[in-house]
């Protein structure tokens, strides 16, 4: 009898276990009851497993909102501290329920170790940078928020934070680094505090005006081959004293729209120093063109790489320009070059640090060449034009002085800034005047150990200063060129550039950079697909120091940095990115050990011996698949050579 017993006792334990699995995974299929069956969520978790945590935040927001439990409004916060702090404590909520909870993990080292309904607790340290929790809660008209952490401790209504977005607080930190801040704010609110706090910023970005009354010219760019072509505009009075060009995107990518200006290139009143034109000659076919005075001509000619020699005038009396007639494009994260994508698959070459005695220009060339580099980054484009690779170009005369940014005055800064903004009419074209130049980036790596939380701190941090830099630069360089792409070389992970910039360029090294986030989840918050990312320095490193004690150019190091490399290009080609260039290609001429150890990071020794990194770029930019029968893939389209 007692076996009987215990045999349905059995059963129905069973059959009852079997119920309740089958309804936990009916349930999960079910968006309203998606966490009905779901562990406690007040058990301990450690700051390791939190971090990863991953809540779809706007699907509990309709949960919540179309629940009937509460009738509470729902709020989505985020409670931000750093830098240089210690952040054990508890945060606490009267009037109101924590539905959820995770770990703003910015950089490793913070998490969350219980939870409960009105609370959860914390423990964890910051470097620099920032970490927080953000929280998804029911509250109560009256609702308060009680931070109460190690460094520093604040109290909020949550009225007061829904109705300003944010709120913070600061208090004194450790000597070196003195501030340390707290924050509580909306998660929908657009506060932009990484780069939208005003440092004397323009009042707005700068756009050129739309094209007006444009001239087509007829013709295909890709027919047109890498020459020179002439392009006559003959007059029917006299020619202006002088003339200079813009070049601007055109409706079609390989096209190119070119505007011929006296001037103001944006002032379009007709003036007596004005165009009035009589026909266009290309390629020795004429076209009557007849038109009232104008103080700009705009031309929709063929895209190609070359040069369009520009003449102006009447009669005796002509002006001439040297017009490049390549058309550049984003498009998302892609860029299109005369119509086709570009993959740039570079290298940096530290102009003045590599020995010009031992690497002539044809040697080098052909070492890059047959590596598949296209791209090469840093020096004048003019050197290498010849050889037909791309540049992405530093402007240096125009570079944005590090000490003002970092150390010097506020009046000091602003004096050096206007000097610098005030250079660009005269000297930018310098570095845009070549078919070759695909993008320029004013300064690298300006900032010097900021951190997310610099806004917070000081009204005259060095984010603020390097926005207002970069505004003034950006809007002074797209009037002489608007089609040119502007960025800045960015080192710091804690810093978004402005966005009015046209490019994402990081320099990026082993592992996981200087960041702790994964590459896609770091371009998209920088603004990455709608603008293209491009890794302007990687396979360098800043962890590996010990290796060189065994000498330059450490076998050791140099399979590391062989398969590190590989790993860093594949995770590039993964999301879709521009590309990137190699640092370095060259080892310095120098001997001695110096910028972080940087004397040793060529692909290629002093006297252009490879190392096992050149085997891996050569089979990585090749970028081709060998099959059997001879087939020959490619791994993905783009155009492969200038």
């Amino acid at each position: 009898m007692k076996r009987t017993i215990h045999f349905f006792r059995g059963t129905a334990i069973l059959l009852l276990s079997i119920m309740v699995l089958a309804g936990c995974w009916l349930q999960k299929d079910d968006p309203e009851s998606a966490y009905a069956c779901e562990p406690a969520t007040n058990s301990v978790a450690s700051p390791a497993n939190e971090s990863k945590t991953t809540i779809n935040w706007e699907k509990e927001l309709t949960m919540i909102k179309q629940s009937n439990e509460s009738k509470a409004n729902v709020v989505d916060l985020s409670i931000e501290f750093g830098p240089y702090g210690d952040w054990d404590g508890k945060i606490s909520l009267t009037g109101g329920t924590i539905k959820q909870a995770a770990a703003i993990d910015f950089e490793p080292g913070s998490g969350i170790v219980d939870k409960g309904d009105d609370f959860v607790t914390i423990q964890g340290k910051t470097d620099y940078g920032m970490n927080g929790v953000r929280l998804l809660a029911t509250i109560s008209p009256d609702a308060k928020l009680n931070v109460h952490l190690a460094s520093i401790s604040m109290d909020v209504a949550v009225s007061d934070v829904l109705k300003s977005g944010t709120i913070s607080r600061t208090a004194k930190g450790k000597d070196n680094y003195p501030n340390i801040g707290i924050a509580v704010r909306r998660s929908d609110y657009k506060a932009q505090r990484y780069n939208e706090q005003p440092y004397d910023m323009p009042a707005a970005k700068y756009t050129a005006a739309a094209p007006r009354h444009v001239i087509f010219i007829p013709g295909n760019g890709t027919e047109l081959g890498n020459e020179r072509h002439s392009l006559e505009i003959e007059l029917d009075r006299t020619s202006p004293e002088q003339i200079d060009y813009r070049r601007l995107t055109s409706r079609s990518s390989d096209r190119l729209c070119l505007q011929i200006f006296t001037g103001n290139p944006d002032d379009e009143k007709d003036g007596k120093n004005g165009f009035s034109i009589k026909q266009v000659t290309f390629q020795r076919e004429k076209q009557l063109v007849q038109g009232a005075p104008a103080s700009s001509i705009y031309l929709d000619v063929p895209a190609f790489i070359g040069y369009y020699d520009v003449k102006v005038g009447k009669g005796d009396n002509w002006l001439q320009l040297q017009v490049p007639a390549t058309s550049i494009i984003l498009d998302g994260p892609k860029m299109m070059l005369n119509g086709d994508p570009f993959l740039a698959k570079g290298t940096l070459i530290q102009w003045g640090n590599w020995n010009t005695d031992v690497q002539p220009a044809d040697t080098t060339s052909f070492l890059m060449k047959n590596m598949g580099i296209n791209t090469v980054s840093s020096p004048p484009s003019s050197y290498y034009e010849p050889w037909g690779y791309a540049s992405i170009r530093r402007t240096e005369p125009l570079t944005i002085a590090k000490k003002t940014v970092q150390e010097d005055s506020v009046e000091k800064f602003l004096t050096t800034r206007d000097e610098l903004v005030g250079k660009v009419p005269a000297s930018y074209r310098e570095y845009i005047s070549s078919p070759m130049d695909l993008a320029t980036f004013f300064s690298n790596e300006t900032t010097n150990r900021g951190n997310a939380w610099t806004n917070y701190l000081s009204p005259n941090d060095q984010f603020a200063r390097l926005d207002s830099y970069l505004a003034y630069m950006y809007n002074a360089a797209k009037k002489v060129s608007p089609m040119m792409p502007v960025s800045y070389a960015n080192h710091m992970p804690w810093y978004r550039p402005i966005s009015w910039l046209d490019m994402i360029m990081y320099n990026s090294y082993y592992t996981k950079d200087r960041y702790p986030l994964p590459l896609s989840e770091y371009a998209k918050w920088q603004g990455f697909p709608e603008k293209p990312i491009y890794h302007k320095e990687y396979g360098s490193n800043t962890y590996l120091d010990e290796i060189y004690q065994g000498g330059r150019n450490n076998p050791v190091f140099g399979k590391i940095r062989e398969w590190a490399m590989d790993k860093r290009w594949q995770e590039y080609m993964s999301i879709g990115s521009l590309g990137g260039g190699v640092y370095d290609n060259f080892d310095y001429k120098v001997q001695k050990v110096n910028d972080g150890n940087t004397t040793s990071f060529g692909i290629f020794t002093q006297d252009q011996e490879p190392k096992q990194a050149a085997y891996t770029i050569w089979r990585d930019y090749t970028d081709l698949v060998f099959h059997e029968g001879g087939i020959v893939e490619n791994r993905r389209e783009y155009r492969c050579v200038m």
